[in-house]
C-alpha cells in the first residue's frame, strides 16, 4: 500500500517538475522502496521524540497446560541462562496498579491486549492508513527546509498530490496497533502486552494537573536504554500469585531460597519446580 502510494506521488512530483528524474534514473526499481523506508524511519523518529512507547510483555497460557505448569523451554533458554524464575501475576491486580499509574501521571495513548501473530486485519485496518504515505510526502515538499522557495501554483499542486489525510490521527492509530503485531515464529509465547506512551516533561500541556512519568535510563552492553518504572510507587505491591523455578543444576536449592524470600516479603505466592530438565 505505502509503496504504491509513494510511487504514484513521486511520479506526479516528477511530472510537475518538483522532483528531479535523476534520483530515480540512478536508483531504478529500489527508489520507491528506499523512500518508503525513509518514511517509516521518520515516523519512528517522530514517535520517539514526541511520545515514546514502552512495552511490558507477559506470556499467557491456559491454567493446567504443560506451558503453564513448566514454562517454555525457549523462554528459559532465551532469558534465564543457567537458571531463572517465572512469575505468575494476577491480571486484575495488574490492571488495578496500571489504573493507579494512569491516575497519577500524565501518559499518552496506551493499550493492553494479546499480541497477534496472524490475522493482523483484526486490528490493522488498511483504510486507516490509506493516503498516509502521500500526505507525508506532501508535508516533506511543503517544508521550507526542503524546498525553500515554492510558488503558490506549485504549493497547490503539492497539496493536490498529498491529499487531505490527517497524518496525526493516522500515526496515533499506528502507535496503538504496532506493539501488538508480531511475527508468527514467536506464536508459542502467547504474549500479552501493556503498551503505554510517555510524554517528556517539556511536552506536557500547560495547565496539566498530572506530572510526566519520569523516563529513566540504564545500560545494557554498549547501549543506553530508556525505560519507565511501573508499579514502583510507595505502598504498591506486585500481585504475584506464583513462582516457577526454572531448569537449574541445583533447582531444589533455588526453590528453597525463593521460598524463604517470599516468606520474608509476606507475598503468599505458591512455588513449583519446572519439570523441564536443565540438560536434555
Amino acid at each position: 500500500m505505502f509503496l504504491e502510494e509513494v510511487a504514484g506521488a513521486t511520479r506526479e512530483l516528477v511530472d510537475a517538475g518538483l522532483l528531479s528524474k535523476r534520483y530515480y534514473e540512478e536508483m531504478g526499481a529500489n527508489a520507491d522502496r528506499l523512500q518508503v523506508e525513509a518514511i517509516f524511519r521518520s515516523i519512528r523518529r517522530t514517535i520517539n521524540n514526541v511520545s515514546p512507547s514502552f512495552v511490558v510483555s507477559f506470556c499467557r497460557h491456559e491454567d493446567g497446560s504443560e506451558q503453564f505448569q513448566h514454562g517454555l523451554l525457549s523462554q528459559w533458554r532465551g532469558y534465564a541462562g543457567r537458571g531463572g524464575f517465572a512469575f505468575e501475576f494476577d491480571e486484575e491486580g495488574l490492571d488495578a496498579l496500571l489504573k493507579a499509574e494512569v491516575e497519577r501521571f500524565f501518559f499518552g495513548p496506551g493499550a493492553t491486549r494479546d499480541v497477534l501473530y496472524n490475522n493482523f486485519e483484526q486490528i490493522f485496518h488498511r483504510e486507516d492508513y490509506e493516503g498516509l504515505a502521500k500526505a507525508i510526502v506532501g508535508q516533506i515538499f511543503l517544508d521550507p527546509k526542503v524546498t525553500p522557495v515554492v510558488g503558490l501554483t506549485k504549493r497547490k499542486k503539492i497539496a493536490e498530490i498529498a491529499g487531505e489525510k490527517n497524518v496525526d490521527q493516522a500515526i496515533a492509530k499506528y502507535v496503538s496497533v504496532a506493539p501488538f503485531l508480531k511475527h508468527y515464529g514467536f506464536h508459542e509465547e502467547r504474549e500479552y502486552r501493556i503498551a503505554i506512551s510517555c510524554l517528556p516533561k517539556h511536552r506536557i500541556p500547560a495547565g496539566a494537573k498530572k506530572p510526566a512519568k519520569p523516563i529513566e535510563f540504564r545500560t545494557r552492553g554498549d547501549l543506553i536504554l530508556p525505560y519507565v518504572r511501573l508499579f514502583g510507587e510507595p505502598g504498591a505491591k506486585l500481585p504475584i500469585k506464583g513462582v516457577i523455578v526454572g531448569p537449574h543444576p541445583h533447582q531444589t536449592l533455588q526453590g528453597d531460597a525463593i521460598e524463604r524470600l517470599l516468606q520474608e516479603t509476606d507475598c503468599g505466592a505458591y512455588i513449583r519446580l519446572s519439570g523441564i530438565p536443565f540438560r536434555g
